[in-house]
């Protein structure tokens, strides 16, 4: 990728400041440069600069042959050491294997265009993928090319120029307030211990591993909160996995109802009923919804949705487990609350959270100027205000 360098020196700024830097030419002929400032001697800058050279020829040599395929390899094991959940990176290796190596495998990462990403995007069209799994592949890439760029193994992101085709996100469905009482009156039928957690799921709008993963310690009864700070995931290959944090990798605290202080306490004498029974005593650091006896273990994301989902077919209702988050979320818009309080509570960033239930808050916003009209208390012998009053036919002037 280099033809030409620079001879790389030391510089001594200041008494006991020293800047080291490596300079380059690319084969295109665009200068690069490293550069880095050691306060603690001439010998320390020496270090550096091995350093920085070590640096430069990593990124100029490693990219000479390296294809696409070999890339993504290397950003998806980056993805795992920087610690991204076993799912995304599922997700990326699914991505790459399934639609990104097939096509662009085999090409140098010199070679690649923003064309080549253009013609993948349009076979994957003419086979029937849906946009936002061709806008996933584009997403993928361009964080492949990301890291490529940030490595040196390219100077420019190519996927910045690519044009994957829109995608829409799609309206999300929410059953309403009758059906969602139906679908827990029906699992209280079958297993008490899950509709306590269907209706948590309704009154907090956690995640489903988040509800998995909530143990008995999580919650501050004095103060009436409850701490989200993990989260089970089904890893394939590998079974149930705990992991610390939530999707978004933080931990979140939420204010509980006194609905959910008295379900809370149902749930506990629920499953301290059935440990005895057992032979067994639940702790205080226990599963809050778990098969076993004890709360050793947590319950499964997907034994749960598999559960919901069955029970509401035999409730004659159409929805799933994630439907019942989005009921929470469009219960708190509908109430009135804004977008950061109702995005803090269910873990999503304002602008997600606007973005995915528009819908919903478009009602609010008509509501929102008719209250400038109440505001106003207009007297109600005017009609319309007299600046939107159409002028009578007689009173029309023609100049």
């Amino acid at each position: 990728m280099s033809d030409q360098r620079n001879a790389p020196g030391l510089r001594e700024r200041r008494p006991g400041v020293w800047e080291a830097r490596v300079g380059w030419r690319d084969a295109q002929g665009r200068s690069h440069e490293y550069t880095e400032t050691v306060y603690t001697g001439k010998r320390d800058a020496q270090k550096a600069l091995a350093k920085l050279r070590a640096k430069r020829d990593a990124g100029n040599n490693a990219a000479g042959d390296m294809t696409v395929e070999q890339l993504l390899e290397e950003f998806i094991e980056t993805r795992k050491t920087l610690g991204r959940s076993p799912r995304t990176v599922e997700n990326y290796r699914s991505v790459a294997k399934n639609h990104l190596c097939p096509g662009l495998g085999r090409i140098k990462l010199d070679d690649l265009k923003a064309t080549h990403l253009d013609h993948l995007y349009a076979k994957l069209v003419a086979r029937g993928l849906k946009a936002t799994t061709i806008q996933n592949v584009h997403i993928t890439i361009g964080a492949a090319l990301n890291q490529a760029k940030k490595y040196r193994y390219v100077d420019r992101n190519v996927a910045l120029d690519a044009s994957p085709p829109p995608g829409s996100s799609p309206e999300v469905t929410v059953p309403t307030a009758d059906e969602v009482r139906r679908v827990i009156d029906a699992a209280e039928l079958v297993n008490p211990s899950r509709a306590h957690l269907l209706f948590f799921a309704v009154l907090t709008g956690a995640r489903d591993g988040e509800l998995c993963g909530l143990r008995w310690s999580d919650v501050d009864w004095e103060d009436a909160t409850l701490a989200i700070v993990r989260r089970v995931l089904l890893v394939r290959g590998k079974g149930l996995e705990v992991h610390r944090g939530t999707k978004n990798g933080k931990t979140r605290r939420i204010g509980l109802s006194d609905g959910s202080l008295i379900l809370l306490r149902r749930q506990r004498a629920l499953v301290d009923r059935r440990a005895e029974t057992m032979g067994e005593t639940v702790s205080d650091d226990a599963y809050i919804f778990s098969e076993s006896p004890a709360g050793l273990t947590p319950l499964g994301p997907n034994a749960l949705s598999c559960f919901t989902r069955n029970t509401a077919r035999r409730a004659g209702v159409k929805t799933h487990l994630h439907a019942l988050r989005h009921f929470s979320s469009t219960q708190g818009y509908a109430a009135g609350f804004d977008a950061p309080t109702v995005a803090a509570r269910h873990g999503h960033s304002p602008q997600e959270s606007l973005r995915t239930y528009a819908h919903v808050i478009e009602p609010r916003a008509r509501d929102l100027a008719a209250n400038a009209d109440r505001a106003m208390a207009l007297p109600a012998e005017w009609g319309l205000p007299p600046m939107l009053a159409l002028p009578a036919a007689s009173e029309t002037t023609t100049t």
